[in-house]
Order: C-alpha cells, then structure tokens, then sequence
C-alpha cells in the first residue's frame, strides 16, 4: 500500500524541510521561512548544504579571529616584554629576536637576525654562552643560569633560562633563551652585603674601642684606688686619722667612677647582644657571704642590720658566679642605701616543681619603699624613683636595669613588691643548671684545702699592680712571690708548688689562659686553685680551665683576702684591732704593737670599729670605753649578737671610773679591763701579750 511508505517518508522529507529552513535561516541566507511546498527533494537537499556550509564558514571565521588574537597577544608579549627574548637555529644564528634584545645591544631588531654571538659579545663572554647554548641543544633539557654578560653601557647580571625549539617531529631545531636582567638586584645585594659589612666593622670598631677604653680607663684607676687605700692604711696605723680620711674620699670617689664605667660598658655590651653567660661550679653561701661582706660597711654607716636566710642548703651549683654576684651586690647596696637603722634581710631557696628547679633569693629592706606607679619605671635605663630620690641618694639610675636583663638573659627573672615608707622585696629567681661539673668542682675545692701550704703566686707584668696585690697579701701575712711574665709564673709554680696562684691574663709574653692551660695540664699542679685578676671580663675559658674566682680590676682588696683565706693559711703575725677616739693615744698604742711585729688597725668610733671587726675579725681588740657614735659598751653588746664578732677577746681600755653595772658586763662578757695610766703602756702590753699566748701556746710573743 503505497499510501503507508509515502506517510513515513513524507513525515521524514517534513523534517529534513524543518531542519533545513532552521539551518539556512540561522545562516542568514533566507530572508523570510521557505513557504513553498512544491519544492523537491533535491532542491530541499542543496539548501540544506549550504547552510552546513554556511554554519561551519561562520565557525571557523570566529576561531580565525581567536588565533590572530592571540597571535597578536603573544607577537606584543614577545615584542614589550621585559624579558630578552632570543631563538636561535642550530648553528647558533639568530632567527628571532625582540625589542629588548635590540635595545640591549643598541642596535635595530632587523639588523641583528642572522648573527651570532661572536658578533655582538667579547670572545671570551660569547665562548661561554655558547658553550651552555650547546648543553640544551645536545641534551634536550632546559637549563637555568645566573650569568654576566657585558653590553654596551656596562656589564648586566641576567638570569637565563634555556630550552630546546623543536620541530612537528621532536627534532631540535634550535635553542630558545629568555633573560630577566637583575642587576639592580645584585646591585642592592652587593650594596647590602657591603653594608652589613661595614657595620659589623663599626660594631668590632666599637668593641674595641670599648675594650681599649676599659683597659685604658680601669688601668689607671687600679692604680689609684689601690694605692690610696695603701696610703690611708698606712696613715691610719700611723694615727694620722686627718689624713687618712682625705685618702678614703679618693678611694671612694674612685671606686664610684669605677661602678659608673662598669655599668656603662655592661649596659653598651647588652645592647649589642655581646654579654656571655659562663656558668661555674660555685658555693652559693661563699658567693653571698663575699657580697654581704663588701655592703656591710655600707650597712654600718647607716645603722642597718643585714640577716641571711637559707631554707636549705644549696650546696655547690652551676651558675655565672660573676654576674650573680653583680645583681645581688646592686641589690643588697640599694637595700643599705635606701634604709636607715633598719633591716636588711636575705632569704634564699631552692623551689622544685613541674617547671624544674629554681634558685630564688628575695631582698628585703624596711626603707622608703616604691610608690606603685614608679616600680616598672625603675628598671628602665638611667631612671630612678624621681629626681629627689636621684639627687639625695647619688647612681645612675643604670643598675636595676642592668641587672633586669642580666637576669632575662640568664633565663630568669627580677621582680618588685613594696609599700611606700615600709620597704620593698626585690625576688631574683635564676633556675638551676646543677650537674658533674658542680659536683667535680667541690671535690677539688675539698681536695685543695685539705692540702693548703702557705705560699700565694702573684703573677702580673705590670709593677704597680704586681705590687698592689701582693702588698695587700703580705700586710694580712701571706706569704707571697710575684712573676713578671708567663714564663716567671710557670717556673715559680712548678718549683714552688703555692697554695693559690693570682693571675693576669694579660701578660706580656704569653696568655694567661696559656698560663692556666699548662698549670692544669701538669699532674702536680692540676689542683692549683687560681684567681684571675684581670682587666678584661670574664671569658667563657675560666669554667672549663677551674677558675675560683674572675676578679676585674680594680680588685676589691677585700674581696681578695677573703678569698685568700679560703684557700692559703697565712704566716700568722697577732692581728689587733685599736679602738680610741683619741689620736694621740692611738697612736702611742699602734706604734708599740707595730714594734711588735704584730699587725694593727685603727678604729676611731665605735661604727668604724663594728666595721673593722667585721671586715675581718681579728685576734685581739682593744676597746675605749668612752668613744663618739658608740660607746665602748655598745660596742661589746653589738659584738655579742654577732657569732662571728662574740668569741673576739677585748681588752676595755678607760681613764674613768667603772660603775657597778659596766662591771657586772663586762664580768659576763669575760672581758678584761686596763686603766689608762699616763703614757705607761708596758702593762697593757703584757696583758695583750698574755691574752693572745693564752688563745695559742704555740705563738712567740716576746717583747723586743
């Protein structure tokens, strides 16, 4: 039934027809729809073809469009970009070349296509850029290279960046080359390093010349100071008491530059990160007790009372002996300097906790105190408290501070509590770094005084100071012998085996670390305790080398001896202290005993006497009863409350009368009594020559 094939077909000719008149309208080739029914089959057919046709020309005119676009995008990246660009074929000619390279070279692009390098650099410079031209080429594989090429203004740093040009086969064909030109990087890092250079050559410039100032300032200064407090000595033994004290304003006056000089180099050398921690094996009640003992005058002067407290014993620990020594000696001198009559209290502890283990000494005073408002205030350089505070009680205004960051520094902390007009606690907390190194130490301290002789080695090349320390030495009977060199010093401590070795690092014809390496390195004087005594700071050298002590001149005569005693026993010579406000006398007194061969102090009141007593205790005092700030009895009953001052004989010296009471004192104190007899003094020297014969049998105590 042909009616049923023309249905379907006709339904398909419809739609071909449909399609055909979209297409053909969608290709703006009919102005109007097709609107003739009769048209054949044929006809319908290339109609639709055209429109195909015309569809696809369409399509690709826009992706014509698209890749001249983007031809034109990368002909302009080629030609503007900063970048040298250059493509070269096998034989090392330029094929391709854009506006930077021309510029470059100063020549036109045009002009530049088809030469080679060798036409435009140096043989030597185009010999190495061809050379690494050839590695891409023959490897196949990009490369990246900082080279310097020289162009016509001057030579230009690039960074280059080399790949292979190939061709639809993978053949290599040639190179390609782009360069950043980072000279003016270089330039800047050239000018930075050149920088950084100079300034790490002022920063030594400055070290020196903070080193040499320190020499050239601390020098003189040893001189100074030690030699005036000869003189004074020597004047107060002499009863020359208005002279004397003339001498001791040097000395102070000196020693008061000294600590400005110190806290001026410290505060210069934290700044620059150029401090040094040198933990050692130290004994913290040694450490405290040399500090308390250098402020006590200070404590005396202003009728202070300074307690110390320990929890525990803290036994030997690793610290920087030198720097805690410093914090405690700013803070204990404030505590003094601030309070007036009152007390001064040290308590120390060791705390363990889940943060590990602490060192914490607190400093308490009953001073003026800190309004709330100023104490964060006091820990800034050069500030005080306010002006008043400033210009009533003298510094700088430098040492709390310094001390702040010597404790930041030494993973620590320094904190402050007070009421105004009822005292301030400065707490130090440090935390412990104990270990072998402690412990060996304290086994050689045990060692070297089981094994003390009686001779010190002083070794210095410089005359005044050899003959400063061992001057001091010999006055408190040590017997001492002094070295010139290194050499000197070696020989001497081989030969004559001492019980301490003071020693100089700056000698003039070795170290004194050389020194110190070969005394520790020979068997017999391994053990050799050894005082560096020094101009320079301390070095990180003296811990490992078993230095006891790092004292920076000008030394602490005080601090020395005391250290002395630890370590030598002294040829003892009867050391007698003379206390009376009359000069005249006094002196009668002193030159008698001097005679004696016996050693002798003068005290002219009562706190100068408390002060003597307890710099170092002697082995007689002869006390007046009658004496300006203190009386004789004062004296005797401060003395009784000092375990270190109760077991001194006293001899009371007096012209008057004893009352009933001043009788029964002195009964219970078991203190003997002379009466002052008109210039007569042979009695009062045999009562001193019987009571110290009675302390020790053993001593010669003849009259002349």
């Amino acid at each position: 039934m042909p009616e049923r094939k023309g249905g379907p077909l006709a339904l398909r000719l419809a739609g071909i027809y449909v399609l055909l008149v979209l297409a053909v309208a969608a290709a703006g080739m009919l102005a109007a729809p097709l609107n003739t029914p009769l048209a054949t089959v044929v006809e319908l057919t290339l109609i639709g073809a055209a429109g195909w046709i015309a569809v696809l020309l369409r399509r690709l005119g826009g992706l014509h469009a698209q890749l001249r676009d983007r031809a034109r995008l990368q002909q302009d990246l080629f030609r503007y970009s900063g970048l040298l660009i250059t493509v070269k074929d096998r034989e090392g000619r330029i094929v391709e070349a854009n506006d930077a390279v021309a510029a470059g070279f100063g020549r036109p692009v045009a002009e530049m296509l088809g030469t080679r390098l060798a036409d435009l650099l140096p043989a030597e410079s185009a010999a190495e850029v061809m050379a690494r031209d050839r590695e891409v080429m023959e490897s196949g594989r990009e490369t990246s290279h900082e080279e310097t090429v020289p162009m016509p203004d001057g030579e230009h740093v690039f960074l280059a960046k080399r790949f292979p040009v190939r061709d639809a086969q993978g053949n290599v064909t040639g190179i390609a080359a782009l360069r950043v030109d980072i000279t003016a990087h270089v330039r800047l890092e050239q000018a930075l390093r050149l920088a950084k250079a100079e300034a790490e050559a002022a920063n030594l410039t400055k070290s020196a010349f903070l080193a040499n100032m320190s020499h050239e300032l601390r020098t003189p200064l040893n001189t100074i100071i030690g030699l005036s407090e000869l003189v004074a000595e020597e004047l107060a033994e002499r009863g020359q008491a208005h002279f004397a004290e003339p001498m001791r304003r040097v000395v102070a006056a000196g020693r008061h530059l000294l600590a400005l000089i110190n806290d001026i180099l410290d505060l210069s050398r934290i700044e620059a990160g150029r401090i040094e921690l040198h933990p050692e094996p130290c004994r913290l009640h040694d450490l405290i007790d040399t500090v308390v003992g250098v402020v006590q005058p200070l404590a005396d002067a202003n009728g202070n009372r300074i307690e110390v407290h320990y929890a525990d014993d803290p036994g030997v620990l690793s610290l920087d002996s030198t720097r805690v020594k410093q914090i405690l000696l700013n803070l204990l001198s404030n505590a003094c300097k601030f309070t007036r009559a009152g007390d001064v209290r040290v308590d120390v502890d060791t705390v363990h906790d889940a943060h590990g283990s602490r060192l914490v000494i607190a400093v308490a005073d009953t001073g003026i105190g800190i309004e709330a408002e100023q104490m964060e205030r006091i820990f800034e350089p050069f500030r005080q408290a306010d002006q008043t505070i400033a210009r009533r009680f003298g510094g700088t205004g430098l040492g709390l501070s310094i001390c702040r960051q010597l404790c930041n520094l030494m993973g620590g902390a320094l904190d402050v509590a007070s009421t105004p007009g009822a005292g301030s606690v400065f707490t130090l907390s440090l935390p412990l770094l104990d270990g072998p190194l402690a412990r060996a130490h304290e086994a050689v301290a045990r060692a070297a005084a089981a094994d003390r002789r009686e001779l010190i080695v002083v070794a210095d090349d410089e005359p005044d100071a050899r003959m400063l320390i061992a001057g001091a030495l010999q006055r408190e009977g040590f017997e001492v012998r002094a070295a010139g060199s290194g050499a000197e010093t070696l020989a001497l401590v081989r030969q004559a085996r001492p019980a301490l070795l003071v020693l100089d690092i700056l000698l003039g014809d070795m170290s004194g670390w050389d020194v110190l390496t070969a005394v520790r390195a020979d068997p017999a004087t391994r053990h050799l305790p050894v005082i560096v005594c020094t101009i320079t700071d301390a070095d990180r050298r003296a811990a490992s080398l078993g230095v006891v002590e790092h004292m920076i001149k000008p030394f602490d005569r005080e601090h020395l001896l005391a250290l002395a005693r630890r370590f030598v026993r002294p040829k003892h010579a009867p050391h007698v202290v003379v206390a009376d406000d009359d000069a005249e006398f006094r002196g009668q007194i002193v030159r008698r005993l001097q005679t004696e061969g016996w050693r002798v102090r003068e005290a002219p009141d009562g706190l100068e006497t408390l002060a003597a007593l307890r710099r170092q205790p002697p082995d007689l005092l002869l006390l007046d009863l009658m004496m300006p700030n203190l009386d004789g009895m004062a004296v005797l009953e401060a003395m009784r409350e000092d375990p270190r001052l109760d077991r001194i004989p006293v001899i009371l010296v007096s012209a008057a009368e004893l009352s009933p009471e001043q009788v029964r004192a002195l009964n219970r104190r078991a203190v003997e009594f002379v009466r002052k007899c008109g210039g007569d003094l042979e009695t009062m020297l045999a009562r001193v020559r019987a009571t110290l014969a009675a302390l020790d049998p053993q001593r010669t105590l003849q009259a002349p």
